[in-house]
């Protein structure tokens, strides 16, 4: 008796599968979005263009890498980053201010 309940559940079990499997084999295959301008290098903001030049850190504008490459290379150097900071000045009004202050 219990093989036959068993065996009873299997076969439900199996035709179950093969409805959902049939129902997704059927359905719309799901839309996949592509990268576009994925060989060119992105530039950076015209300030940040003058800056650079300025300290001599300009970057080529020119794509050197492949985007395979570009994926290799920057999981290679994750931890290798080099990060620039800028010291802001003051506004001349604020410096005025605060240099009366001071006094």
């Amino acid at each position: 008796m219990y093989m036959r309940y068993l065996d009873e559940r299997e076969a439900k079990l199996t035709a179950i599968t093969a409805n959902i499997k049939q129902f997704q084999d059927k359905s719309k295959p799901i839309p996949t979005s592509k990268l576009a301008y994925t060989e060119t290098v992105v530039e950076p903001p015209r300030t940040i263009a003058k800056i650079q030049a300025k300290n001599g850190i300009l970057f080529d504008k020119k794509p050197t890498h492949t985007s395979a490459s570009r994926i290799a290379a920057l999981a290679l150097s994750e931890g290798a980053k080099k990060v620039i900071t800028l010291k802001s000045k003051k506004a001349p009004l604020l410096a005025k201010i605060l240099s009366f202050l001071k006094k």
